[in-house]
């Protein structure tokens, strides 16, 4: 059947109009997925940071329970997630638990695991292997506690950080039996921001110069015990 020519135009202008509003309502349902699954994303960072926030204060206040706690949350979302497992791995250091220490670190330290990190900063492999190098330390395995210190100097580089790793070497110096050694590094790290890290450098440099140290006697709670130092 032969149509008049306006019946065709219009037929195709319907049909054109139909096509218009097929696209139109895709990219409005497109729009309103995208807008929710950015939503439930924001919602979900923020939890995530929220955790984050609160794992930090509860290891601040030494509330050692609650900090497992939060790693174990931020660890159930990503197994690699290089905050918790240092922090996980610290708790266990402080009490006394160092296998589980030496999982969480070396966990921490795998390539695969730090390769996504490592794009944006050094600072979380520094700080794991700042960490490390103290369990070295207290396993009595000096050659690695200093290997690990070292490393960890030249990914952190500067602040408190870089400061704890230069008195991680000094640690592991001590606890091989070089005391010229670890009394010449100590006499190289600047004054540290963190009054509690300055106190404590204060304290492991007055115990190689055998000085007394009149300044707070208490431990921080990142800084593992029996210290060679610290006794």
């Amino acid at each position: 059947m032969l149509y008049p020519e306006w019946m065709r135009a219009r037929r195709h202008l319907i049909e054109l109009v139909v096509l218009l509003v097929a696209i139109a309502s895709l990219a409005a349902y497109r729009h309103h997925a995208a807008s929710a699954a950015a939503a439930a994303a924001l919602n979900e960072d923020s939890s995530y940071q929220q955790v984050r926030l609160q794992l930090l204060q509860a290891w601040k206040e030494e509330r050692l329970g609650d900090c497992v706690g939060c790693c174990q949350q931020l660890l159930a979302r990503d197994p690699g997630d290089l905050t918790a497992l240092r922090y996980q791995g610290l708790v266990a250091l402080r009490r006394g638990d160092l296998a589980t220490a030496r999982r969480c670190f070396d966990e921490g330290l795998r390539p695969d695991t730090l390769h996504t990190y490592l794009s944006l900063s050094n600072e979380p492999r520094g700080c794991l292997l700042r960490e490390r190098s103290r369990l070295h330390t207290l396993r009595q395995e000096p050659v690695a506690a200093l290997q690990d210190a070292r490393e960890a100097q030249s990914a952190l580089l500067w602040g408190d950080d870089y400061r704890l790793a230069q008195d991680a070497e000094v640690c592991a110096q001590v606890a091989a039996g070089n005391v010229s050694a670890a009394r010449d590094r100590v006499q190289s790290i600047t004054e540290a921001e963190e009054p509690a890290v300055q106190a404590l450098l204060a304290r492991h440099r007055a115990q190689l110069e055998g000085q007394k140290f009149s300044g707070a006697q208490e431990t921080p709670v990142w800084h593992p015990e029996p210290c060679p130092l610290c006794h």
